[in-house]
């Protein structure tokens, strides 16, 4: 007779996590569900938690490490929030070992308009009907560009490429445009931008919480805090697979800075009575580029192409998380 493996506890934690049943406008819409389906990315899932103590973000007392440990061996996260894994099946974070590590990067979340793509149509990018200005295919390992959309998007070596700054590219707004406009594995792409402007600008509602500006300053601002989620670590070297194919290809651009936040050390007899520290986490610098241009990312596009992005709303103790794991057709 076998017993099966006992799994350690999990660790203490600070934050308390309860699932929010929420309606997303953004999954709830027919044709949504429709353009999903069409560009690859019907296994893409919302969740929204909340959470018990106050999310404050200062440079001194960088709070992250400690809430995306706690959030990610929360039970209630573990028990409703899915991961695909490597064979394209589904199962839960509670049959995944704990975390103790999380790879993230913070994104900017400023945008109240479309605005920023204007620039596209002033730029040759679409034509003033909409239309995406195709171009000869330019084959890279990664990904195969066809118009210049995809290019300025996606593509470094593209003559539109400095059309974005690396601050408008660190845009929680931008990734979910290029996220929907690259698609997954099966993807029917656009000939026309506004279904991809239109999706990116429901989804983002949805994500982000805004609120009326400061006197003299823009009349509405956005309050919530994005984040990317680049990986998840478990202790002990122990797989911990957010995404399908992370076990096999995951490889971090060395040009992408990144926080590593570590498990806070042990407490020893001698520090028993110490006030509590929280572990340290890399300060970030600028807003980094996205995690394309696929063509330089990584030699596998299922690294690049699977994405996990947290937005916390500080005021309402909030926070979604936005999966899609990917995985190639062929």
């Amino acid at each position: 007779m076998q017993t099966a493996p006992v799994k350690p506890p999990l660790p203490t934690s600070k934050y308390a996590f309860s699932l929010v049943e929420t309606a997303f406008s953004f999954l709830k819409a027919p044709e949504n569900q429709t353009l999903l389906l069409k560009w690859g990315l019907s296994d893409f899932r919302l969740r929204k938690y909340s959470f018990d103590q106050p999310f404050l973000l200062h440079e001194a007392d960088h709070p992250v490490g400690e809430f995306l440990l706690d959030l990610f061996n929360s039970p209630d996260v573990r028990r409703t929030f899915d991961v695909m894994r490597h064979d394209g099946s589904w199962t839960t974070l509670a049959e995944q070992p704990a975390a103790a590590a999380v790879e993230l990067e913070r994104l900017k979340a400023t945008c109240t308009s479309l605005d920023l793509f204007d620039r596209l149509e002033q730029n040759g990018i679409v034509r003033d009907n909409g239309q995406i200005v195709k171009c000869f295919p330019q084959t890279t390992p990664d990904f195969d560009f066809s118009d210049r959309l995809q290019e300025v998007l996606g593509w470094i070596d593209s003559e539109q490429w400095s059309l974005f700054s690396p601050e408008e590219r660190s845009e929680l707004l931008f990734h979910l445009l290029s996220r929907l406009v690259f698609g997954g594995g099966l993807c029917q792409y656009e000939d026309c931008v506004y279904p991809y402007l239109t999706a990116a600008r429901t989804l983002y509602r949805d994500l982000v919480c805004v609120q009326r500006g400061p006197p003299g300053g823009p009349p509405i601002q956005v309050r919530s805090l994005a984040f990317q989620i680049h990986a998840v670590h478990a202790g002990d070297s122990q797989p911990f697979p957010l995404f399908p194919h992370s076990l096999l290809c995951y490889r971090p651009r060395r040009d992408l800075p990144k926080a590593i936040v570590p498990p806070p050390p042990p407490a020893t007899p001698s520090d028993a009575t110490a006030p509590a520290q929280t572990a340290p986490v890399a300060a970030s610098p600028s807003p980094p580029q996205l995690p394309f241009p696929l063509s330089t990312a990584c030699s596998c596009t299922g690294a690049v192409r699977s994405f996990c992005y947290m937005v916390v709303d500080p005021m309402y103790r909030t926070v979604i998380l936005a999966y899609f794991p990917y995985r190639p057709m062929f």
